[in-house]
């Protein structure tokens, strides 16, 4: 076959993926309306916090300045949040329930629901300043109902800020740990580890960091929470165990696995010496 039928080859098969996700967003148009009304990019900007933190994290185990700073700036375009955002756009439209996805935007769009984004959006801003200090200092002296921390837990599903689950966790550092171990290796002239052996390894210590990972969760959600009412919280419960809340949380979950996932694979793509 010649380079110019392999050309058009390739040029149609663009073409047809290109059709196919226009038919997707076609059907579920007000999926991008959902995006911005849950403030999605900025939840998953938390992502590109933490693929600095792991990358700097090399920096300690003798990686070189100029190969730590080449995988850092490839890190930062595989899991830029406009990336993440797109992928996770891409599942929601082709898995479309445009029902659920219109009484889902509904619902953030109400008081209760921009309450609830506009506190995840603060917890962002928060994170190490005084209002949430001043905050948890307060939580400290006056006690915390278990009723409350109960209540806070069941909405959780309901913004992606306030929880990674652990596979998620996993699906994050695995080719970001991976990748620098090899690169050191390869500076240091040391063996790396088997594949098998770094997956139980990396398994192992992830695990033993849930606890700690699930306490971030519990005061992220109490610190985004703190206005929302008690009527206000049985609201978002109530849109959760609807068939939409149903929908949007498990879709969402598996939509920012996937995007994660996606990330992961652009990275080590990339991160090729």
């Amino acid at each position: 076959m010649g380079g110019t039928a392999r050309g058009l080859i390739r040029a149609c098969a663009a073409l047809a993926l290109a059709l196919a996700d226009a038919g997707a967003a076609a059907e579920c148009p007000e999926v991008k309306s959902l995006l911005r009304a849950t403030q999605t990019q900025a939840s998953v900007s938390g992502v590109t916090f933490a693929v600095r933190f792991v990358i700097t994290l090399a920096d300690d185990q003798g990686l070189s300045t100029a190969e730590m700073e080449r995988l850092h700036d490839v890190a930062i375009d595989s899991y830029s949040p406009i990336e993440l955002t797109n992928d996770i756009q891409h599942s929601l439209e082709t898995n479309c329930n445009a029902e659920a996805v219109a009484s889902a935007l509904t619902f953030y769009r109400s008081p209760t629901g921009v309450k609830l984004i506009r506190g995840s959006l603060e917890l962002r801003k928060a994170d190490g300043g005084g209002d949430k200090q001043a905050y948890f200092e307060t939580l400290r002296e006056e006690g915390l109902s278990s009723g409350r921390l109960d209540a806070v837990r069941s909405v959780k599903a309901a913004s992606l800020t306030f929880d990674v689950p652990p596979r998620v966790r996993l699906a994050l550092i695995r080719p970001l740990a991976l990748t620098t171990i090899r690169a050191i290796a390869a500076e240091q002239g040391v063996p790396t580890p088997t594949e098998s052996e770094f997956a139980e390894a990396l398994t192992r210590n992830v695990s033993a960091q849930n606890a700690y990972f699930d306490l971030q969760s519990d005061l992220a959600l109490l610190f985004a929470t703190r206005d929302l009412s008690v009527a206000e919280l049985q609201e978002v419960r109530s849109f959760l165990g609807s068939s939409a809340g149903v929908w949007y949380s498990e879709s969402m979950s598996r939509a920012f696995e996937g995007a994660v996932e996606k990330a992961g694979a652009r990275f080590t793509a990339a991160a090729k010496p």
